[in-house]
């Protein structure tokens, strides 16, 4: 929605926009206009999001950075949501400069970025135990418990 609305072009300040750090002209008619037709909001909300993924990127990479199976992968989550992030706050303030080029990077970064949560979301399902839990309501039993003895 960002680079259809042109809404990289409305604020071309960091952290702030327009002076504030909620910028005036947010919102529509209804919360579906607002989200998908109003600039404002949605660079707005696209900052916010960017910063939501940074910390829950460095948060796995805190959490699993000792995880064998992790570890490397959540390093590269974290390094790349900081670099989508630093990446972000370049385009927009280069943006009029170059609008093309800082434009298709951020998209590439953002591309990088969702290859290494997939990454990540592999490794996990990978790195499960082999041996699946009994589902709810069945207990385990062994073997001997059935031949009574």
């Amino acid at each position: 929605f960002v680079a259809g609305l042109r809404a990289g072009f409305q604020f071309n300040t960091f952290p702030t926009m327009a002076g504030a750090l909620i910028p005036p002209g947010m919102g529509g008619d209804s919360m579906l206009a607002a989200l998908t037709s109003n600039p404002v909001t949605v660079q707005f909300l696209h900052r916010w999001l960017e910063l939501a993924v940074v910390a829950a990127a460095l948060l796995h990479w805190l959490r699993f950075r000792r995880h064998p199976g992790l570890a490397s992968a959540t390093r590269w989550l974290a390094g790349l949501a900081l670099a989508q992030f630093a990446l972000g706050i370049l385009t927009m303030l280069r943006l009029p400069a170059s609008p093309v080029f800082w434009g298709t990077a951020h998209q590439f970064g953002a591309l990088a970025l969702l290859t290494a949560a997939l990454a990540v979301l592999f490794r996990a399902s990978d790195s499960s135990p082999s041996t699946p839990a009994p589902a709810s309501g069945i207990r385990a039993t062994s073997s001997a418990a059935h031949s009574g003895g």
